[in-house]
């Protein structure tokens, strides 16, 4: 599996929250393949808004593209 942190291009000191949602986009990513049901989507919604801020979904999807490109080769 590639190395996330050669992906991602959020600093650590700066913003260890937004790299952290960014990680685990990724790794859902690459854990589970493309697409994401309805039924996946709710619990990944509920943390990022109850544990986090609503803006770290974003952040989140941002990783899971990131995964998703390195995985198609684009």
């Amino acid at each position: 599996m590639p190395d996330w942190k050669a992906h991602c291009p959020i600093d650590e000191e700066e913003w260890p929250i937004q790299r952290q949602a960014w990680h685990f986009g990724w790794e859902y990513r690459m854990q589970h393949g493309p697409g994401l049901s309805e039924d996946e989507a709710e619990p990944i919604v509920r943390r990022m808004i109850d544990d986090y801020d609503p803006s770290m979904l974003s952040v989140w999807l941002q990783g899971y593209s990131a995964a998703d490109n390195v995985q198609r080769g684009d």
